[in-house]
């Protein structure tokens, strides 16, 4: 049986790896599954809530969160998670006097592999869906809280992380 959960991760972990090599960033720089937490989870004065990032990397000039997502659907609870994570990193990054960004990684799917998948094109093709992010958080994005981050992914990968997914039950 496919496990939605289960190749969701498995993209997302590819993501993350493909964007570290193509920035030359040694994965073993970054924690992983991160949450700001404790004191510096209070400076955000609306909400008292922790959120999840992917991963997260210092460097000596800033540090990022990195959230990855299979862009597959558009829906307003993906724009309050995304306002609500670039929020915390920008309350989080006031109140320690660093810089700090969300870097969105998504994928940039094949054309023939979106084309086998007609449940994901009824949202929209999700190359669109990645514009009408851009032009939503152009502010965030403007003042360099918030980069997207597009990877290219091809068919036989979505295959083989789709292979993955399948488990025997």
């Amino acid at each position: 049986r496919f496990r939605r959960v289960r190749f969701t991760r498995a993209v997302e972990q590819f993501l993350i790896d493909k964007f570290a090599k193509e920035n030359d960033i040694d994965v073993s720089h970054m924690r992983k599954d991160i949450k700001i937490t404790g004191a510096l989870a209070k400076a955000d004065p609306l909400i008292d809530k922790d959120i999840m990032y992917d991963a997260y990397l210092r460097r000596p000039i800033d540090e990022i969160f990195i959230e990855a997502s299979l862009i597959t659907n558009y829906h307003m609870v993906m724009d309050y998670k995304l306002y609500f994570m670039i929020s915390r990193i920008y309350h989080y990054s006031k109140a320690n006097q660093v810089k700090a960004k969300l870097v969105l990684v998504v994928p940039k799917y094949s054309k023939k592999y979106i084309e086998s998948k007609p449940d994901w094109l009824r949202y929209g093709d999700p190359s669109e869906l990645i514009v009408r992010l851009k032009e939503l958080y152009s502010p965030a994005i403007e003042n360099g809280w918030l980069e997207i981050v597009e990877i290219d992914v091809s068919q036989k990968d979505m295959q083989t992380l789709e292979q993955s997914a399948i488990v025997d039950n």
